[in-house]
């Protein structure tokens, strides 16, 4: 609960900062929200799996809401986060990031503080790059890359990468050192309209280094691959 409350208060304060930013700004504060993914994954294990954002403020300064994870078939989660963070436009089209992630799975939890830059590159490739510090020392990052490729006025190819790595190993959560885990995925959707858009699609997931490492000690495979179909809106 106390995790509970403390991202609540956090939310309030990100949203009130915003807000007024905006207002001095002289322009009405909005609100938006993103289901970026929201997937049925087959293969090596069914899973539901969900990446959405959601936002509140305007150009220059946001209260930000992310949050991602993945259901498994047997419906316990393998992972579920979620990241509240102050926005601040930094170029035309970067924004730094810096605010509070909370990890409920893999168990044990952890609390961890963010930093970051997310926004476009050149030629349209989207970039999410964080470095996070957890309550108990831990640090790591995620980068996250992907891009639109336009087939026509409906239909896009969306390829995409993440890939994780840990400064030091981290037992509690079976991570080693280095290079931890990197996934890709290549995305077809169709546009119903601006905000709807149906998709399909394959993935593939590896753990790397001294991860994979420890997940072959424990009997597990290392990587897996699986199709998916799944749904993107917004508003």
């Amino acid at each position: 609960m106390r995790y509970l409350a403390a991202i609540a208060v956090l939310a309030a304060v990100q949203a009130g900062a915003a807000g007024m930013a905006q207002a001095a700004e002289g322009l009405p504060p909005l609100f938006h929200l993103q289901v970026e993914q929201l997937e049925f994954r087959q293969g090596g294990g069914n899973a539901v799996a969900w990446e959405a954002f959601a936002w509140y403020g305007g150009d220059f300064d946001k209260a930000l809401v992310k949050t991602e994870g993945e259901r498994g078939s047997d419906g316990a989660f393998e992972k579920a986060e979620v990241q509240l963070l102050y926005s601040r436009l930094l170029t035309p089209f970067l924004d730094i990031q810096a605010g509070l992630r909370q990890d409920f799975r893999p168990e044990p939890g952890r609390s961890l503080a963010v930093l970051g830059l997310a926004g476009e590159l050149p030629y349209g490739l989207e970039i999410d790059l964080a470095g996070f510090a957890s309550d108990r020392g831990d640090l790591s990052a995620r980068l996250e890359l992907e891009y639109d490729l336009p087939i026509t006025l409906d239909l896009v190819l969306q390829p995409k990468l993440e890939l994780d790595a840990a400064v030091q190993d981290v037992p509690a959560l079976h991570l080693g050192s280095g290079l931890t885990q990197l996934e890709t995925g290549l995305r077809l959707r169709y546009h119903l309209s601006r905000e709807v858009a149906p998709y399909l699609g394959i993935g593939w997931e590896r753990k790397l280094g001294r991860t994979s490492e420890l997940a072959e000690a424990e009997g597990e495979d290392p990587g897996s691959a699986y199709a998916l179909v799944g749904i993107r809106f917004w508003f």
